[in-house]
């Protein structure tokens, strides 16, 4: 239906209204609702502040960090639980992140329809449940349940901020605010291991999972006061009490704010992320993460120490800081020339990524024992920085370039690729020991090398076919029109 330019929304309704949010609407001859620009109930119009506070960062860091907490863990519950070293792996570890791949398939569409503050409220509370559970647990039994329940549980940090992302920032902004993201979530997988390790041997394993549930507790009580960020679903609840107020009018939410059903999204636009998983080097470094105590015992360091090892990464994350800024001023670019900003505009970041990699899974490879064994540690430490950066930057370009391309359902986008990189780090652990053991130090990192050499062509990929076809998707909407201007409302 064709509707004229959209003015105020004032229909008959007088200044004695209770509800002075209805005063921020918009109506458009055909019926169809949206904010005003300046509206202080759009999400995108909130304080800085208010948006940092929304976002499930905090939570989805701590989250992240049990996580990867889980394989210093199962080194010391073994001989309690009476298991063996796989089975242990297995139910500290994999089963976690088989569980968080299932649980985005069901959280990330419940978000996209239902909202996001309550799942962050819940998913906390009964996150802290579960770690209670692994650190009472009698026996392995409990503490796979434990594990099995937190993983499902971390997945709604884990799918839906890069929801809330999108319904708090424009597309220009996203380039740091997925950085930010990607480096806090990062680092967390860096510090799991440190934390679990020394606080396994200095209060026990079971301590691991008793600080993570206090901590967790405090979280679920400060998550009370953030608001509902789902534009979607705020304007759908004004325009119902719109309806009320004028019953001889019909009303409807905006065509660039409807949600199309799950069911159309599944059948077109969840295919991709099948390709971007090739894209991920979240294998690669799940692998290494766990061969390190491994290589490092070859020169002569303790758990602890080796641990530490992994603050080179920490090192390597934080200097993608450095291709943001590029990212920013190609943006400037193309506001100055009065052009869109696309999500190929910002694949710098994977481009370089890609060959750093490969450079530094080869580097690390043949500068351990045993065939090196006259190198320093310190050689083989260095190569993990521009792993550290290849990770955080396919992470967070690709995050925005599926946030970009998917804006009403970049949650519902992350679930897939999530779904499998979950289940490919879930198998990892399992058979790194004996691919190093096995293989010997140098020809497993070869391998990992040589699946990472094969990302190469996947830059190429996205640079020359990515806009084409982004583009045949129906769900493929333009930031710009949800996008305001950075001065719009204050509250």
């Amino acid at each position: 239906m064709a509707s004229t330019e959209n003015a105020p929304l004032n229909p008959g309704i007088s200044n004695s209204e209770k509800d002075p949010l209805l005063y921020d609407l918009v109506v458009d001859s055909d019926g169809f609702v949206d904010f005003t620009e300046h509206s202080n109930v759009k999400p995108r119009n909130w304080l800085a502040r208010r948006k940092a506070y929304n976002l499930g960062f905090l939570l989805d860091f701590i989250t992240t960090a049990i996580s990867a907490a889980g394989t210093p863990a199962a080194e010391f519950a073994k001989e309690e639980l009476h298991i063996s070293h796989t089975q242990s792996l297995f139910g500290f570890t994999s089963i976690y992140l088989i569980g968080q791949g299932l649980g985005g398939l069901v959280f990330s569409p419940f978000s996209e329809a239902f909202g996001r503050r309550w799942l962050y409220i819940i998913s906390s509370f009964a996150y802290s449940g579960s770690c209670v559970l692994v650190g009472v647990a009698p026996n392995a039994t409990a503490a796979i349940v434990g594990r099995f329940l937190s993983g499902v549980l971390s997945s709604i940090p884990k799918v839906i901020v890069s929801g809330s992302i999108e319904d708090l920032y424009d597309s220009e902004a996203r380039i740091w605010i997925f950085f930010i993201w990607n480096v806090t979530v990062n680092c967390s997988l860096i510090f799991g291991p440190i934390y679990a390790a020394y606080v396994a041997m200095v209060l026990g394993w079971r301590w691991i999972f008793h600080i993570a549930a206090i901590i967790l507790a405090i979280v679920s009580v400060m998550l009370f006061s953030i608001r509902e960020s789902r534009q979607g679903l705020l304007l759908s609840k004004q325009v119902a009490q719109l309806q009320k107020l004028n019953p001889h009018q019909h009303y409807q939410v905006s065509k660039a704010a409807r949600q199309p059903s799950f069911q159309e999204f599944v059948q077109v636009a969840l295919v991709r992320p099948w390709i971007l998983l090739f894209t991920e080097p979240i294998v690669s470094l799940t692998a290494t993460l766990k061969a390190i105590p491994i290589v490092y015992d070859d020169f002569g360091l303790s758990m602890r120490q080796s641990m530490l090892i992994l603050l080179f990464i920490a090192l390597g994350l934080i200097s993608s800081v450095l291709t943001r800024f590029y990212d920013r001023l190609v943006a400037r670019r193309r506001r100055r020339a009065s052009l869109p900003l696309k999500p190929e505009d910002k694949l710098i970041g994977f481009i370089i990524a890609a060959p750093l990699l490969a450079i530094s899974l080869w580097w690390f490879a043949w500068s351990i024992p045993p065939k090196m064994k006259s190198v320093p540690w310190i050689v083989s430490a260095i190569s993990l920085v521009p792993l550290g950066y290849a990770t955080n930057e396919f992470d967070t370009v690709l995050g925005g370039y599926l946030a970009d391309s998917y804006p009403n359902y970049a949650a519902s986008a992350f679930t897939s690729l999530s779904l499998l990189r979950a289940f490919l780090s879930a198998a990892f652990p399992l058979f790194t020991d004996q691919l190093f053991v096995g293989l010997g130090n140098n020809l497993a990192g070869s391998v990992l090398a040589s699946v990472a050499t094969l990302f190469f062509v996947v830059p190429i990929i996205f640079v020359k076919y990515g806009e084409r076809l982004r583009m045949k998707s129906q769900f493929n909407m333009p930031d710009s029109t949800r996008t305001m201007p950075r001065n719009a409302g204050t509250h």
